[in-house]
């Protein structure tokens, strides 16, 4: 075992393998049974085309925006993250015609 980790309100999940370490591995959770995590995510996002790759990001960038307490340099963060998610969704559309 790796690890213990909270997953939520009074829940936790047991690492096994080497998932700590960005490598392959399984998540246990108390009444879901093992769960395998694959290994390093950026592994993942190389398999997405470059559109949808901005697309998360952009969605992410956006998310995370709400927590900068500077509104002006909040809305400038939103505005360029969602400049990037329409360029990513104007790629993917021209791609399925």
């Amino acid at each position: 075992m790796k690890g213990i980790e909270q997953v939520g309100p009074g829940l936790a999940a047991a690492r096994l393998g080497a998932v700590a370490q960005d490598g392959p591995g399984f998540v246990w959770t108390p009444g879901g049974g093992l769960t395998p995590v694959g290994p390093r995510v950026d592994r993942t996002a190389q398999s997405q085309s470059p559109d949808k790759r901005d697309l998360l990001l952009g969605l992410t960038i956006y998310e995370l925006a709400g927590l900068v307490s500077d509104p002006a340099q909040r809305q400038m963060i939103q505005r360029l993250s969602a400049d990037l998610m329409r360029s990513a969704v104007q790629g993917i559309t021209a791609r399925t015609g």
